[in-house]
């Protein structure tokens, strides 16, 4: 990161200082990159790309540059190089987990707690597929609900869990994002909880979902997003932090949890567009 700020005129995100980004004289937005131990992600003018790469060449030596399609922590990315479009997906790593076998899963009954051996075999899967949800949004309520198992997991978990596996090889998914419609834009936050209340445990889950949605009028804000194009930022999906005895209470909770979150995404959206605060 030092090599960065020093000799490529970049600048670490306060919100996140694995994200650095460089701006021109004039403002504009001209090199963005990711960093995870020894993985970079950069986007960006070309000839400020170039400058980037040679650079880093020179401290550490020839590098691996990939274009258009690569992984990047575990993640495929694929650029179509006409319509610039960039799809997200973990497919292949989905296609190479294999479901948990073992004798207990066909004489156990559903409540029988499971034995050692099929116990670290749940942790391991269960750990492989939460990994997913760096991109299968659509599976994480249900990979949090077995987490609560983790620690004594009962016969029907295990099962639920191969059950979960073979429905998302089957329906494979990739996060979409196409080029975006309008110049200006702003953060969109759905949020949403539920509530079950029951006699030993009450158990409350929450959720929210960060958008960049086209527009910054007052209209734009409130406008229906079912046809639109819009990227997805970022994700949660995990446990209330407070104790709720309602659904009014969970849906309140999760509301202002999700708008603390969006306050530090509305500041890196800010970054990006005007320069570092």
């Amino acid at each position: 990161v030092g090599i960065l700020i020093k000799k490529c005129s970049m600048h670490q995100s306060k919100v996140d200082n694995e994200l650095c980004f460089r701006h021109d004289a004039s403002g504009k937005l001209v090199c963005i990159m990711t960093i995870h131990v020894d993985d970079l992600k950069i986007a960006g003018e070309h000839w400020v790309v170039q400058e980037l790469l040679k650079i880093l060449e020179q401290e550490f030596g020839e590098l691996t540059i990939e274009r258009g399609t690569f992984t990047n922590c575990g993640v495929q990315h694929i650029q179509n190089p006409i319509t610039k479009e960039i799809t997200l997906d973990q497919v292949d790593f989905l296609s190479k987990l294999r479901t948990i076998e073992h004798p207990q899963l066909s004489t156990g009954t559903s409540e029988e707690k499971c034995i050692a051996a099929l116990h670290q075999l749940f942790i391991s899967l269960l750990g492989a597929i939460a990994y997913v949800t760096h991109t299968r949004v659509d599976v994480m309520v249900f990979i949090v609900a077995l987490q609560r198992q983790n620690h004594n997991p009962e016969v029907q978990h295990v099962r639920r869990l191969n059950k979960l596996l073979r429905w998302v090889q089957r329906n494979p998914k990739k996060l979409s994002y196409k080029r975006f419609p309008a110049k200006e834009s702003h953060l969109r936050i759905v949020s949403d909880a539920a509530f079950k209340k029951e006699t030993e445990k009450g158990h409350c889950l929450r959720g929210a979902l960060y958008l960049r949605a086209p527009g910054d009028t007052t209209e734009s804000f409130v406008a229906t997003l079912k046809e639109t194009i819009v990227h997805v930022l970022d994700w949660a999906c995990k446990s209330q932090r407070h104790v709720t005895r309602s659904t009014f209470s969970a849906e309140l909770l999760s509301g202002g949890d999700a708008v603390d979150q969006g306050m530090l995404m509305s500041q890196l959206m800010h970054e990006l567009a005007h320069g570092p605060m």
